[in-house]
């Protein structure tokens, strides 16, 4: 399980640093770059002009890069798909679990595996397209859990940083971390870490 304490200042930070392209449709929910680091975290990119989300299934969702926008932790209360809630009339074609049944019969409704768990998302709000406003929308069907700017606390404190990244560890612990380049090492360093608040 990852902990904050694996998170040593001064040790290279060999996380990833790159987002994805924006998707077609912009300022909606998108799982656009999404992928398994290790066997305790998700790595959560930031899409362009889209709301990024992730399945916490358990694991850390680490979330990247941060200059101005929300990383929110949230849990999906209402029937039906997620999807529905922020891709207009493709909703149901995106949706991985629209129209499957299993043992137990449909998965939409109940037995959707949005529904009652974990999801991290990476609000987009810089140039091109806000999506605070759709994500305000989409929190009204929702438990939002938490929602903070992982850059802020860490950039008030003034040291020195090249990216910023928030951590989701899960619903009751979130963090901002930065890293730095340096000379001596070929990927920044860890610079900071801070515990954000419930």
């Amino acid at each position: 399980m990852w902990t904050i304490d694996d998170i040593v200042l001064g040790r290279e930070c060999d996380w990833p640093r790159e987002e994805v392209p924006p998707p077609p449709q912009r300022g909606t929910i998108c799982t656009c770059g999404t992928r398994t680091l290790n066997a305790d975290m998700l790595a959560l990119p930031f899409a362009p002009n889209a709301i990024n989300v992730a399945i916490a299934g358990g694991k850390a969702v680490l979330s990247y890069p941060f200059s101005g926008c929300w990383m929110t932790a949230f849990e999906y209360r209402e029937a039906g798909c997620l999807f529905n809630l922020g891709q207009g009339p493709d909703a149901r074609r995106n949706c991985p679990y629209f129209g499957r049944t299993g043992s137990q019969g449909p998965y939409c409704g109940d037995r959707c595996p949005y529904r009652n768990t974990l999801l991290v998302a990476h609000v987009s709000t810089g140039g091109g397209q806000d999506c605070y406003p759709e994500w305000n929308r989409i929190a009204g069907y929702c438990q939002v859990i938490r929602a903070f700017k992982p850059h802020a606390p860490l950039f008030a404190r003034r040291r020195t940083a090249n990216i910023y990244y928030g951590v989701v560890a899960d619903a009751h612990n979130a963090y901002a971390i930065s890293a730095a380049y340096s000379p001596r090492h070929d990927n920044p360093v860890f610079s900071d870490k801070i515990t954000i608040s419930e």
